[in-house]
């Protein structure tokens, strides 16, 4: 039909084709992925590994900068991680940072400030889950960011298991999808060493 070159230009099915039939005109793709240049020695390669980014909004009140992407664990050469590694997003800088806890195959989500105690202060992100080499976990994780005070280019991160905390948990479970709000961590899924899990759970936050 006549109408199929119109629709496929509009879908973006020809794009970048050098043999595009005459007279096709194709837009130039408007998303494009590109390479971030980094300073500072970056994360070893890996896999399984948690992502969480600190927007400038959050950064800002806490004296943490222009925004943090933060990379925690996963597993490298068999090895399960326990390291912590920081993104200026200003200044694309990488700072590391050790964990006392290895994790792969866990789930890592920021608590926004709006309502939780001392917003203005830090960034504080939650860890749910995953596997430490050995063993799988239904630990609740809470990570405190500061801007060290006597390195002010750097971040301070304190860990605290929330074990003595809580009442109850989901059971121990990897590769899991996680979310949360200022109020609650919400949990969904994720597989256990029988088979895969469709359980939802949320964690009231009061901390």
């Amino acid at each position: 039909p006549d109408s199929l070159p119109d629709l496929a230009a509009q879908s973006g099915a020809a794009p970048g084709l050098s043999d595009a039939p005459p007279g096709l005109s194709v837009a130039p793709p408007r998303l494009c992925w590109v390479a971030v240049q980094t300073s500072g020695s970056p994360p070893a390669p890996r896999e399984m590994h948690a992502c969480a980014l600190v927007p400038a909004c959050c950064a800002e009140e806490g004296g943490l900068g222009a925004g943090l992407l933060l990379v925690y664990g996963g597993r490298s050469g068999g090895k399960v991680l326990n390291d912590l590694w920081l993104l200026d997003l200003e200044t694309h800088t990488w700072q590391c940072a050790i964990s006392p806890f290895a994790r792969c195959s866990h789930a890592l989500s920021l608590r926004p400030p709006a309502t939780r105690r001392g917003a203005g202060q830090s960034a504080e992100l939650v860890v749910f889950g995953g596997f430490d080499g050995s063993a799988l976990h239904d630990s609740t994780l809470l990570l405190t960011l500061t801007r060290d005070a006597e390195r002010p280019a750097l971040c301070a991160a304190k860990w605290r298991d929330l074990y003595g905390d809580l009442k109850g948990a989901p059971k121990a479970r990897f590769a899991h999808a996680q979310a949360a709000t200022s109020r609650a961590v919400y949990v969904f899924g994720g597989a256990f060493e029988g088979g895969s899990l469709a359980d939802t759970n949320r964690l009231d936050l009061t901390l």
